[in-house]
């Protein structure tokens, strides 16, 4: 006989939810917390002043459509700048990879096997709270001993 025709089926708790176990329960969770974290961003005020700075206005100078053209216009614009800079930076590190000189190869080697080996979500972490603030502290740095040395900018044209 038939294994599906003697096998035995479980009694299910609820007899309307027979294919529930392949809905897409990632989906739903993923909708919900877009939902509270816009429902977070609109009614906050901090959160609306810090995305309304984002987008060069403020609010009552936008409307409905406006907004929608704006935010259109910088995703597409993040989008292609992302598209060039990953060009640039992918042709480089390819040249370098095939490249005869030893130093580039290994650096280009180096920055392959990292980027391959770590997942992006990790990088974008370690992006966002190593090298930023490192850089941002390194150029207040900077800023500081020229300004202790007397060679800001301010001082350092002539009048």
């Amino acid at each position: 006989m038939n294994d599906e025709l003697t096998r035995e089926r479980k009694p299910l708790v609820a007899p309307r939810m027979a294919g529930m176990e392949r809905w897409p329960w990632w989906l739903l969770i993923a909708v919900a917390a877009g939902l509270y974290l816009l429902y977070i961003i609109v009614t906050d005020e901090r959160s609306t002043a810090a995305f309304w700075f984002v987008l060069g206005q403020r609010p009552e100078e936008l409307s409905a459509g406006n907004i929608a053209l704006r935010g259109m216009l910088l995703t597409l614009y993040v989008a292609v700048m992302g598209y060039l800079l990953s060009l640039v930076i992918g042709t480089v590190v390819g040249l370098g990879r095939v490249s005869k000189n030893v130093v580039a190869y290994n650096l280009a080697t180096f920055y392959v096997e990292i980027v391959r080996g770590v997942p992006i979500l990790v990088l974008l972490f370690y992006f966002a709270f190593v090298i930023v603030p490192m850089l941002i502290t390194a150029l207040n740095g900077i800023g500081n001993q020229m300004i202790d040395a007397g060679l800001s900018w301010g001082r350092a044209w002539p009048k």
